[in-house]
């Protein structure tokens, strides 16, 4: 059903956008560069291709990726990856297959719920992550068991 501006009666058009195989790539490709957190500019730190970089900005409506600040300062053009990204990545959390935006805001999504596997297919953890990773006896409170 078509909806309608109570103010200026212009029809209201939501967009909605997938979470596509092209928005999995992206995530991973910057997060093979990029840790969670850590600011970058989209220009000059990260090689994307035109159409990487003008469909970057729809990871946000997913909350994987959101604009970075220095206290209260916006720090025009740097972004940076979100908790939720590092999740979806580590395959522990599943997010909205959709989503439905006006005047950039999320308005609606979907119930069904897509992982980066469903829609890029299977793939390895981005190294830069997998450098960082200790092996199970350096981390504290653990003990490794060889009668396994």
């Amino acid at each position: 059903m078509r909806q309608f501006c109570p103010h200026c009666h212009q029809a209201i058009m939501i967009n909605k956008h997938p979470f596509s195989k092209s928005m999995a790539k992206l995530l991973l490709k910057v997060a093979e560069q990029k840790e969670i957190g850590e600011p970058f500019h989209l220009q000059n730190d990260i090689n994307l291709t035109k159409s990487e970089y003008a469909n970057f900005q729809k990871l946000r409506y997913f909350e994987l990726a959101k604009k970075s600040y220095q206290g209260t300062k916006r720090l025009w053009g740097h972004w940076e990856l979100t908790h939720l990204a590092e999740l979806l990545i580590k395959k522990e959390i599943r997010i909205a297959a959709w989503v439905g935006t006006f005047n950039n805001e999320v308005v609606e999504s979907s119930h069904d719920r897509i992982g980066i596997e469903d829609a890029w297919g299977e793939y390895d953890i981005p190294i830069l992550w997998a450098k960082r990773a200790k092996p199970i006896s350096q981390v504290e409170g653990t003990q490794m068991r060889l009668d396994l």
